[in-house]
């Protein structure tokens, strides 16, 4: 039985992932000047990295202020919107081609598949506390790396010929930055943030808030890249 707590808990994540999905949305209709299945299907593809992004942001957050600990209830009903988020995704995106970064992509649907069906209590119940806590941990941290991988596949030539000043002229506004790109530097700033806390967390903290300055900047900067 789900009790209102938990209810609650999903209706915050559910808001969030429509918030951020509203935001690319608006943000690629402004950029092209259209709005279609399209430009919805890549809202919501970024949308779901941004959430995996979030999720694996959530831990180091917590740890290194401690008034965000309450955000870590939230991890389990954040990954289950991430997921239904992919899974519409390539949904909508099938097409009975394959390629390496359909494969990557169909690798982190897979993962983030197996992290559903065991987030369900009755499936909890039936495997060992660290063993549940260590595949959850590396399955979000897999699913979110080939997520990012197939992202990367297959945008990156476009972000170089974007950074490069070869800018697609039918778009509406195309000196603005792709949302891909914009969605690829946070996960940048996540994987830092994550790495950093190897070092300890004091030094982490350090890192944590010095590279989301850097972050805030960049994406700053990459609205001034043609001036």
């Amino acid at each position: 039985m789900i009790n209102k707590e938990q209810i609650r808990q999903y209706f915050r994540a559910f808001l969030l992932a429509l918030v951020i999905l509203a935001v690319f949305s608006l943000y690629l209709f402004l950029r092209r000047g259209y709005f279609n299945l399209l430009i919805l299907n890549k809202s919501i593809a970024s949308t779901s990295l941004v959430l995996l992004g979030a999720i694996l942001l959530i831990g180091p957050f917590s740890r290194f202020y401690n008034r965000f600990d309450k955000w870590l209830i939230y991890r389990r009903e954040i990954g289950i919107a991430a997921f239904l988020l992919a899974l519409a995704h390539s949904i909508i995106s099938y097409s009975g081609r394959t390629s390496p970064a359909l494969l990557w992509g169909m690798i982190s649907l897979a993962i983030l598949a197996l992290l559903f069906f065991t987030s369900h209590k009755f499936v909890e119940s039936r495997m060992s506390r660290r063993f549940w806590v260590e595949f959850q941990s590396w399955g979000i941290r897999l699913g979110a790396l080939f997520a990012f991988w197939h992202l990367t596949i297959l945008k990156y030539s476009s972000w170089l010929k974007w950074i490069s000043l070869e800018r697609d002229q039918k778009l509406v506004l195309p000196d603005l930055p792709p949302a891909s790109l914009i969605g690829a530097l946070f996960i940048g700033f996540v994987a830092i943030t994550r790495f950093a806390e190897i070092l300890g967390v004091k030094t982490a903290r350090k890192i944590f808030e010095i590279s989301f300055i850097v972050l805030i900047f960049a994406i700053i900067a990459l609205f001034f890249l043609d001036l």
